[in-house]
């Protein structure tokens, strides 16, 4: 069971630390915002290359209010539990097709922050977040806004996500899960193969491997555009789609 606390003052990211994703203005506007983010902690969950991880954590070192923690990577209910604890999620990337860490959030109450190149207009119009021109200022003030909301007013954001979630997205929704238990099955596939077969077959299979998580990714990024598209595509396209990846694995 995930327990919500959305009371905390507490900031978070979720996803890759790659420069496209803009980790770095997230830090930079947490950096503006001073003694104003005194008691608050900004998380920031992901992995991303150690040079990159540590540009992030000098601009980090530069802040003199507030915590900010690298998580590292998160998945499964750990994830859930995460983002359930947040005030608010942070989604500033220079672009995203979808955004699925947005649907995540909002399943368990958590208000987004989203740059306005991601299709995520919805939080505005849906009054469950912010669809901003993620400058660093607008980061900051957001963020400053987010954190002065009330008890309450963030108890009415939480419903108002969850419901946007539950009436436009649960089909994308449900395919998260899918592709994330297909996905963690190569892997295991993948880690257990050094043990299973010689070296030659190892490397054949660790392409194989590969090339068949590829297709797999390819095809969550087809379906979810056309899921997003069509929001009301129906439970048995579901279906097939895991047929459709169950025959990946054959």
């Amino acid at each position: 069971t995930i327990i919500e606390n959305h009371s905390l003052k507490r900031i978070g990211f979720l996803g890759r630390l790659h420069p496209v994703k803009k980790a770095d203005k997230l830090i930079k506007a947490w950096k503006q915002l001073g003694n104003k983010v005194a008691d608050a902690e900004l998380i920031l969950m992901g992995e991303g290359t150690p040079e990159y991880e540590k540009y992030l954590k000098g601009l980090a070192a530069e802040c003199k209010y507030g915590h900010i923690t690298f998580h590292g990577f998160v998945n499964g209910k750990a994830k859930f539990q995460e983002l359930a604890n947040l005030k608010v999620l942070c989604l500033v990337s220079d672009f995203e097709n979808f955004g699925m860490t947005v649907t995540e959030a909002l399943s368990v109450g958590t208000p987004v922050i989203a740059n306005t190149t991601t299709p995520w207009k919805d939080l505005n119009t849906h009054h469950c977040g912010w669809w901003i021109n993620a400058t660093v200022d607008n980061i900051a003030i957001t963020i400053e806004k987010a954190l002065h909301l009330s008890d309450k007013e963030i108890a009415s954001m939480s419903i108002r996500g969850k419901r946007l979630v539950s009436d436009k997205y649960a089909l994308s929704f449900q395919l998260l899960f899918i592709v994330e238990s297909y996905i963690h099955f190569f892997l295991s596939v993948y880690l257990l193969t050094p043990f299973l077969v010689s070296k030659h077959k190892r490397m054949k299979y660790n392409t194989y491997i590969t090339d068949t998580i590829q297709k797999s990714l390819e095809s969550v990024i087809n379906i979810t555009e056309e899921i997003v598209k069509d929001p009301k595509l129906k439970q048995k396209d579901i279906e097939n789609m895991r047929k459709n990846f169950d025959l990946l694995i054959e």
